[in-house]
């Protein structure tokens, strides 16, 4: 059995993982390896065309600014379709609000990208740093002892087992952390009895950038530009949110079927619903770690917190969790899982954390199923909102991650003036 040791062992190589591995080996000089249970494959992306169903994530025009600090935005934007106004109506409410990216002097107020683009981005970048960050895969941690000067893994590596040494875990391995698991740690959970229908659709008005957050007495509706494909001339990606019984009826629709109910709650502001690609649900619930850190070891990402999607900040708030921990690592040279500054990092993230989970959780408590006199009062709302900046642009401000949270490590490539600078999308 080897054995190897490392600075600092990232479990979980997604999204969360990955970049934070490619911030870690930009700004700090220790040792780093990824255990992932899937190998590392930086293919260049394929063309649009092949990939009408494809995933997708939206990103912050702060997650944006980190990644371009990290030279990964440079291999995204192709891919890229930037959203440059957002809709936010209630059904059969009269009140509504837009935002708008020229409002905030910025080019856009995010992206939504394909996952298979930003993986095969992370990938390449990854290899070029293989001398800094060793990618252990496929892999799982079978068992973990925590020591007072490291932590050390069992590894069971495609069927080989081997210990590994780091002086700091981070656990990015998700909402189903086996970390979490294997420590038997408390979470805070809500079970919203909701499901969330996922899927592409084709649209028969360009959506001109805009994306829609429509809340019905069902569930929200939220519409994301997406890149055109050859012969689909407006793309929208779909996250329809419903009680998990509806959503189950929803599923046995045929497309036809599908398309039309979905007409009738979303309305016509883009078109004819023409198609809706392959459709997969996802239960929703929120939780929260109580306690992320212990000893040296902490979580990151939905490993930490798992938030409603409605306002999409997901992966956005553990981007955000990755340039704090960043922060906090670039200024200690010899001891990564130091307490004192896993505790600076845990602290620091707190207040962002406990916002995010408010706001998005009021956004589905303020908006579904309210008894009908307080309807007009919801309608009220967004009309104030949408006439009213100095209430509209602090909630702005924070969807597109320019909150003030932000690390000071990168401070010029994610709070840029927004009055004197205008980065290119």
């Amino acid at each position: 059995m080897s054995e190897k040791t490392v600075d600092i062992a990232i479990v979980g190589g997604g999204m969360v993982g990955a970049t934070l591995a490619l911030a870690l080996a930009q700004y700090t000089k220790f040792s780093i390896a990824v255990i992932e249970v899937q190998p590392l494959t930086a293919a260049a992306p394929q063309e649009q065309s092949n990939h009408y169903d494809e995933r997708t994530v939206a990103l912050s025009e702060g997650s944006k600014r980190f990644l371009a600090a990290l030279s990964l935005w440079d291999l995204l934007a192709a891919h890229a379709a930037p959203i440059t106004t957002v809709h936010v109506s209630a059904q059969g409410q009269f009140g509504a609000t837009r935002i708008h990216a020229a409002d905030e002097n910025v080019p856009a107020l995010g992206y939504v990208v394909p996952n298979r683009a930003y993986g095969a981005a992370v990938a390449q970048l990854i290899k070029k740093n293989n001398s800094v960050i060793q990618w252990r895969a496929p892999a799982r941690v079978q068992a973990l002892q925590l020591h007072t000067d490291d932590i050390v893994l069992q590894l069971d590596a495609a069927g080989v087992n081997n210990i590994l040494r780091a002086r700091l875990v981070i656990a990015a391995d998700g909402s189903e952390s086996s970390i979490r698991e294997q420590l038997q740690l408390p979470i805070e959970s809500l079970d919203y009895q909701q499901t969330a229908i996922i899927a592409n659709l084709s649209l028969s008005r360009a959506h001109h950038g805009q994306a829609f957050e429509r809340f019905t007495a069902q569930g929200p509706i939220a519409l994301l530009p997406l890149r055109a494909l050859p012969q689909q001339a407006s793309r929208a990606a779909l996250v329809w949110t419903l009680p998990t019984s509806i959503a189950t009826d929803m599923l046995a629709l045929s497309d036809a079927e599908f398309c039309q109910r979905l007409q009738v709650e979303f309305g016509w502001r883009l078109g004819r619903i023409q198609h809706a690609g392959v459709r997969q649900a996802y239960p929703l619930h929120r939780q929260q770690l109580l306690q992320r850190r212990v000893d040296r070891l902490v979580f990151i990402g939905n490993a930490a917190q798992t938030v409603h999607p409605v306002a999409g900040q997901g992966l956005n708030l553990a981007l955000r969790d990755v340039m704090q921990l960043v922060e906090q690592l670039s200024q200690q040279d010899t001891d990564a899982g130091n307490a004192t500054l896993l505790q600076h990092f845990v602290d620091a993230c707190e207040a962002d954390r406990q916002t995010t989970l408010a706001v998005t959780h009021g956004l589905i408590k303020g908006f579904v199923a309210l008894p009908a006199p307080l309807t007009q009062m919801r309608a009220l709302g967004l009309g104030v909102l949408s006439m009213l900046p100095f209430l509209k642009q602090p909630l702005t401000r924070r969807m597109m991650g320019m909150g003030a949270a932000m690390s000071p490590l990168l401070r010029d490539h994610i709070q840029d003036s927004l009055q004197n600078k205008q980065p290119a999308p």
